[in-house]
């Protein structure tokens, strides 16, 4: 595939002098961030020698390189407790960080200094301010009302930042409004072909915010879906399996937290 990102992870030689040069050649601190590999001992050599080519601070998301899409399955928190046993500078995990509420978990399992997330984010940009009812709820249940219209609220909201700090990419902004409105987006598939394929290049955030006040009216339309469809016992398995564990959805921002404890 391509010479870049972690399959340059085959390439020591290249990744240490990258490393040493910017570690010599930059006034600031070089970060750097690593899959981990299928042998634990093998990950932590590589974040050592991260560490010895000047790294002062090491990402490392717990998952392989070929742990992608459908083959992605949860990242592996205790391969990143070994790295950090291993080296000196501070690490920061990454993986399965769909919440806020997943932050202390991975900070207690992996020892790690910090956490970050990077698809979740996509979804629900609130996602450290620990917003009371995390968007990825509404994303695994497919609930409606106030769910929806809070995902439209945080469109609206990323749209006025685009429009208030200069041009952003009608591809980004594409890219950012098909995460955070996915499920309203199936649900009415003229805007969503309104977005796809009809965005200009001039004028680009006053269109997607009236493709998105549109959006926000039909979902007014529609009545909120009883909580009892809701249940994960009776989503279909393939939705099911796709969700965090079942003990993901107790406590501050899950299913108990809006509808009580399930029987």
């Amino acid at each position: 595939r391509g010479h870049y990102g972690a399959f340059l992870m085959e390439d020591w030689k290249l990744i240490r002098e990258l490393t040493n040069t910017l570690h010599r050649e930059l006034a600031i601190p070089v970060t750097c961030k690593m899959r981990v590999y299928e042998d634990p001992l093998h990950t932590v050599a590589y974040a050592r020698m991260l560490e010895e080519a000047g790294a002062q601070v090491i990402g490392v998301h717990g998952r392989t390189r070929d742990a992608k899409g459908h083959q992605m399955g949860l990242a592996d928190w205790s391969q990143i407790r070994n790295v950090k046993e291993s080296v000196r500078v501070p690490v920061i995990a990454n993986g399965n960080i769909l919440s806020f509420r997943d932050v202390e978990p991975c900070l207690a399992a992996t020892g790690a200094d910090a956490v970050m997330s990077a698809e979740a984010l996509l979804w629900d940009p609130r996602l450290f301010a620990n917003p009371p009812t995390p968007l990825w709820t509404a994303r695994t249940f497919h609930l409606r009302g106030a769910f929806r219209q809070q995902a439209l609220d945080v469109a609206d909201e990323y749209l006025q930042l685009c429009a208030a700090t200069g041009f952003t990419q009608v591809a980004t902004i594409k890219g950012h409004l098909f995460k955070l409105l996915t499920h309203s987006l199936e649900d009415h598939p003229h805007l969503r072909e309104a977005i796809s394929t009809g965005v200009p290049h001039t004028e680009t955030v006053k269109y997607c915010s009236g493709v998105v006040a549109e959006l926000r009216a039909a979902e007014a339309a529609h009545a909120e879906l009883p909580p009892e469809v809701c249940k994960i016992s009776e989503l279909p398995a393939k939705v099911a399996s796709k969700a965090e564990p079942e003990d993901a959805l107790d406590g501050p921002g899950g299913f108990d937290a809006l509808y009580g404890p399930s029987a």
